[in-house]
């Protein structure tokens, strides 16, 4: 899978193509975490209108939200959209948001189906 990361003035954009695996999801938190600004963010943008394939692993969901517990250590304030309009990410989209609200993350999500719906809400959601 190819994956395009953006820096933007408030947030970051992840752009994901073909098949996703769980250790990429692993390293888009990694790239997040090594990010010098992580403490100025204000929202993160999941595109997954691209991808193709989820090899996916039933724990992803909950894996994955508990290591963005180390973000939310750094920024309490991030609003998250995910950008899908196939069931392909939705199962491991839900279930990153319900186990992040489990682990007491203080972070909104908002799921769309299209970018220029997730970048107005964003906008709206950020100060």
């Amino acid at each position: 899978m190819s994956h395009k990361t953006v820096w933007e003035a408030k947030g970051v954009y992840w752009e994901l193509n073909g098949e996703l695996t769980s250790t990429e999801l692993f390293e888009f938190n990694q790239e997040t975490l090594a990010g010098s600004a992580i403490d100025g963010l204000r929202y993160f943008i999941v595109d997954c209108l691209k991808v193709t394939q989820y090899l996916d692993d039933s724990d992803d969901a909950v894996l994955t939200a508990t290591q963005s517990q180390d973000l939310v250590r750094y920024n309490k304030r991030l609003v998250g959209a995910f950008v899908y309009d196939n069931p392909i990410m939705k199962e491991l989209i839900l279930g990153y948001i319900v186990s992040m609200e489990e682990m007491g993350a203080p972070w909104q999500f908002a799921s769309f189906d299209n970018l220029e719906d997730a970048r107005n809400w964003v906008e709206s959601m950020t100060y």
